[in-house]
């Protein structure tokens, strides 16, 4: 039975070393694209709009042009930083899941079959990791039905054996290898 996953999530901030590395690079990359924007207006501005202006005077302008547009920026920064953590917890979820299910399979432990929700990705992942499981059961199974039959066999008397413990009962013991390879040459004989 395929075990129901909740569509909703309880948290989206999974995996700090993964989803942590990818917010702090959009955030630089914002910060870069605001810096470099500003950066080519104040350019432009003290090229084309204010040439007569001192460099200071024209980015002064240009920083008041742009003010709005920072502003608007600053403001959607947190917006995007969420959605992207939302984003990352599509593939944070289901990586973090992989990685718990294998660290119990190497210790020896159960391991449930692996589900992730309906919109995370990697969800042939889940598949073949549970094919991959079901094939190691049954590969346990058939290695403890080998076993199982080979101790019933060996627990079986065989002719020989059965010669073997009416001479045993005949002598005490056998001392050397050699009295082994008599005995065993006179009960075959």
């Amino acid at each position: 039975m395929v075990a129901k996953i909740r569509s909703g999530r309880t948290r989206s901030y999974i995996d700090p070393g993964v989803q942590g590395a990818l917010l702090r690079k959009l955030s630089f990359h914002w910060v870069a694209l605001i810096t470099v924007n500003c950066g080519v207006f104040g350019t432009w501005i003290w090229l084309f709009e204010r040439t007569d202006a001192s460099s200071g005077d024209a980015f002064s302008t240009a920083f008041s042009k742009c003010l709005p547009f920072l502003v608007t920026s600053a403001a959607l920064l947190p917006v995007f930083l969420f959605d992207t953590l939302r984003l990352t917890s599509r593939f944070a979820g289901p990586a973090l899941r992989f990685r718990a299910a294998l660290s119990d399979a190497s210790h020896g432990l159960p391991v449930r079959p692996m589900h992730f929700r309906h919109d995370d990705f990697w969800q042939e992942m889940a598949e073949s990791f549970n094919t991959l499981m079901e094939r190691q059961e049954e590969d346990r199974r058939l290695v403890r039905e080998s076993q199982a039959m080979l101790e019933s066999r060996a627990q079986e008397p065989t002719p020989a054996a059965t010669a073997v413990n009416a001479s045993d009962r005949n002598q005490s013991s056998v001392r050397s290898a050699d009295e082994a390879l008599r005995l065993l040459d006179s009960v075959t004989a």
